[in-house]
Formats: C-alpha cells, sequence, structure tokens
C-alpha cells in the first residue's frame, strides 16, 4: 500500500531522528506543499561540539520537567481544564544546553543555505515540538506542523501544540508509528528481489 504524504514526512523525520545523538531521538523535515523534502534534521551538537552518546547525558528534563508533564496531562484527560498550560509552557523547557534541538538544525541550515522556509510543512518526530521550536516554526509562517500520536503523555507537548493553535497554524497529530528494525530489514529484502 501506498503511503501518502504525511507518513512520508514522519517517515522521514524518524529516518533523520536515527541520526541523533541525544538521549532522545528527535528528528524533523520539512517539505513544499507538493511533498519535496526541502531540510531535515536531528537533536544534536554543533559541528564539532561533544556529544551526549560521547560524553553523557546533559539534560535534566527527565528528572524535573517530565513528572510535572505527566500530572499536567493528567489533569487535562480528566477535567479538560486548560488553564495550567502557561504554567506548563515554561515549566518543561529544561532542554539539553548541548544539544541543538531539531527544528532549530533546519532552521539554521536554511538560513545559512538561503532556504525559504515560508508556507513549508513541518514533520516532528515522535511528538510535536516543544515550547520554544513552537515560537521559532511559528516565525517561519508554516503552512501545516505534523506530528504523531503519542502514547506517551510526558512527551505530548500540549502546550506547545496548543501555542500553535491559538495563533491559527494548522496542525495534526496524525496516527504513525516508525517501522521496527525487522520490518526494514523484510522490506529491504523484498526491494532487492524485485529490483
Amino acid at each position: 500500500m501506498r503511503p501518502d504524504r504525511h507518513e512520508v514526512g514522519l517517515l522521514k523525520a524518524w529516518v533523520a531522528s536515527l541520526r541523533g545523538t541525544c538521549r532522545v531521538k528527535v528528528g524533523a523535515c520539512i517539505t513544499d506543499l507538493d511533498g519535496r523534502v526541502l531540510l531535515d534534521g536531528y537533536a544534536g551538537s554543533p559541528p564539532g561540539e561533544p556529544h551526549c552518546t560521547d560524553v553523557g547525558i546533559g539534560c535534566s528534563w527527565y528528572m524535573r520537567g517530565g513528572m510535572e508533564a505527566v500530572i499536567a496531562h493528567q489533569r487535562y484527560s480528566v477535567t479538560g481544564d486548560k488553564s495550567f498550560l502557561n504554567d506548563l509552557f515554561t515549566s518543561v523547557s529544561r532542554h539539553c544546553k548541548r544539544t541543538i534541538h531539531a527544528e532549530r538544525n533546519i532552521i539554521a541550515v536554511a538560513a545559512r543555505e538561503g532556504i525559504r522556509l515560508k508556507g513549508a510543512v513541518w514533520y516532528t518526530y515522535p511528538f510535536a515540538p516543544c515550547d520554544e521550536c513552537a515560537q521559532l516554526i511559528l516565525v517561519t509562517q508554516p503552512s501545516l506542523v505534523v506530528w504523531p500520536e503519542s502514547v506517551d503523555p510526558v512527551f505530548d507537548y500540549y502546550a506547545s501544540s496548543l501555542y500553535l493553535e491559538e495563533r491559527k497554524v494548522n496542525t495534526l497529530s496524525y496516527p504513525f508509528y516508525a517501522p521496527t528494525y525487522t520490518q526494514l530489514s523484510d522490506f529491504a529484502s523484498v526491494t532487492q528481489l524485485e529490483a
């Protein structure tokens, strides 16, 4: 079965995430409205700088902000109350100072290479962009921001997704599950036979 554009965009973001050197494998991909890839990026250190995979994890998000996100998700799920989101929006911004996020990497490369991002479709994996990246994406005037439906409430960036939606940015939480390596190797063996 032929995958649709959103599946392809999220697959490309997932593939980019495999290059990431952060503990949390994050990738992003942007396409034009016809589905052609403009850029992709992953979470990792700046060129020439040490990576988390080399010198250890540099973030405290798991220890501090993560639990706040779980509690906020449970509150929202039970009550539908969104009033806490402004506090959550700033409380989970405890990101690693060693890693540049995938979305920021894309914006930096686009600026360096003179690639126009206005009207692009953003795909982020494995969750919605963080609050700071959502703000940067907003500046690029995207036509759509897509991320996979999350099965892990810790990684549901509700505040950033609502931030984009409140600013009239089209967003889509898409049912997508990254393939396993077994599925990929099965696919590779089938395509080699067909070639």
